[in-house]
């Protein structure tokens, strides 16, 4: 009975002797926090005041590594086949998680299979403005063949079809209104 005693605890101790590795405090090694557009944006800008942050805080450096491209599916996807360890984490906005779904024919990835929110970092209010000595105080009015007109005339056209492979929201916005694009001037 001891010795049946004594081998169950060696095999206990060697068992836990060897998961100790697996105890290590988290993070014990630089994570890296994809941003997928370009450097020197908005979202760069804002994630690496993000990363200074939590590095600070969490005593661990954090890599900002920018991925842009295929209005932001490259760097997304780059953090979808990242190994589910903690280390890698990403910047993901209403584009990447939303609207993409809507508007390219082929995303890669699915939001609710592949990806998981652990925070809301910021909210970012977009504005639609007008020079004010254009006569119109609110958006309703534009949809008016008259209001476009007069818009059209006042600045030269603009192409009435965005590029395709640029999925922005200032790009949604425009599809949205019921004006053609060629009839609306922001200075």
């Amino acid at each position: 009975m001891r010795k049946r005693a004594l081998l169950l605890t060696l095999a206990l101790a060697s068992l836990a002797a060897t998961s100790l590795p697996a105890l290590a405090v988290y993070p014990d090694k630089p994570i890296r926090l994809i941003v997928p557009s370009a450097p020197g944006g908005a979202s760069d800008a804002l994630m690496r005041t993000l990363a200074t942050q939590l590095s600070q805080q969490m005593g661990v450096s954090f890599v900002v590594d920018n991925k842009p491209g295929g209005s932001f599916t490259i760097g997304t996807m780059d953090l979808v086949k990242s190994a589910p360890d903690g280390y890698t984490l990403a910047y993901g906005n209403v584009v990447s998680l939303a609207t993409n779904r809507s508007l390219l024919p082929n995303v890669p990835y699915e939001v609710e299979r592949d990806l998981t929110l652990v925070a809301h970092t910021l909210r970012v209010s977009n504005l639609l403005v007008v020079n004010n000595a254009l006569p119109v105080k609110s958006v309703f009015p534009l949809p008016s063949r008259r209001t476009s007109v007069l818009l059209a005339s006042v600045r030269p056209p603009l192409p009435t079809q965005p590029p395709l492979n640029v999925v922005t929201l200032p790009e949604v916005v425009m599809k949205v209104l019921p004006v053609p694009v060629s009839s609306i001037w922001l200075p």
